[in-house]
């Protein structure tokens, strides 16, 4: 690389060097700075480094929340509703004898394939979260048991409110199924 390209921070192809990248973040971060910005407002600001974000029931509950959703950050495989309709399940899961009571912890003999067609929305996006849940930890995306994100008890909690209970996500919040639905939604839980 000649000296020339190197003081403009740009390699023989065209493309800038990560030294001069850094140097642009460093510049505009000082723009933002001396134009009042504390760093902590350039914090919240800033985008996300992973791919996938996801927020646990009691943070987005307690959160001031925006009509943002995070849409643009990918869904990192999560299968929507009739995905599950038509497909295998992961295991432990058979979509032919597998009760609700299996996957909610209640007595419920139904089977959930029926419910996954024939039931409320909110039974629907229930099982479809059980069932994306259980996938990725399976692949080693996420653990049913130690997520930070949305644990497996989290949604037999939720499952409350389908036979009229509510859901409290952290002290003095009550959801609703629009309320669950919404959180399944925008976490890229379940997509639709």
């Amino acid at each position: 690389m000649s000296e020339n390209n190197q003081k403009l921070g740009q390699r023989l192809d065209g493309q800038e060097s990560p030294d001069a990248m850094s140097s642009a973040n460093a510049s505009a971060r000082r723009k933002l700075i001396k134009a009042g910005l504390t760093p902590v407002v350039l914090t919240l600001a800033s985008r996300p480094v992973l791919a996938w974000h996801c927020k646990s029931p009691s943070a987005y509950g307690s959160a001031n929340l925006s009509n943002h959703t995070h849409s643009e950050w990918g869904d990192e495989g999560t299968k929507q509703i009739s995905y599950w309709q038509n497909n295998l399940w992961p295991s432990p899961y058979v979509k032919n004898s597998t009760t609700m009571g299996a996957i909610f912890g209640t007595g419920s003999s139904t089977l959930a394939k029926h419910r996954l067609s024939s039931g409320t929305p909110l039974e629907k996006y229930l099982i479809a979260a059980a069932l994306n849940i259980q996938l990725q930890a399976n692949s080693g995306l996420r653990d049913t048991n130690g997520d930070k994100c949305l644990l497996l008890q989290d949604i037999r909690d939720m499952y409350v409110v389908v036979s009229g209970g509510t859901y409290h996500p952290s002290a003095g919040i009550d959801w609703d199924a629009t309320k669950i639905i919404t959180y399944l939604q925008e976490n890229w839980i379940v997509t639709g």
